[in-house]
């Protein structure tokens, strides 16, 4: 479970609800015969997307954009979001500044 106060989910598909209400429930659907790489739709949590963003860059929007399309396709993903404020460029910017910190 993954649960703290920085993740926005923008969906819940244990909650019922249109169209998740209408999936299998058991995760034994896992075990039934299905066309190669095609995701099960279960209503159940199991699948995580985590976007981690910066709202206010080109990329960041364009991040918004393919979480929304997957919450919009109903794909059985938990879609959830996390606003990146930090203004020394963001989770690559971070990464690239560790870098040359080692030597």
């Amino acid at each position: 479970e993954v649960r703290h106060e920085a993740i926005t989910w923008l969906n819940d598909l244990e909650g019922g609800g249109y169209p998740y209400g209408q999936w299998a429930q058991s995760i034994r659907e896992f075990l039934k015969p299905a066309w190669p790489n095609q995701m099960r739709y279960i209503a159940k949590n199991l699948h995580r997307l985590l976007v981690v963003f910066d709202p206010s860059s080109p990329r960041g929007l364009e991040a918004l954009k393919q979480a929304r399309f997957f919450v919009q396709a109903n794909a059985p993903l938990t879609v959830g979001l996390v606003f990146d404020l930090r203004s020394d460029g963001g989770a690559a910017g971070a990464a690239a500044a560790d870098d040359d910190d080692d030597g």
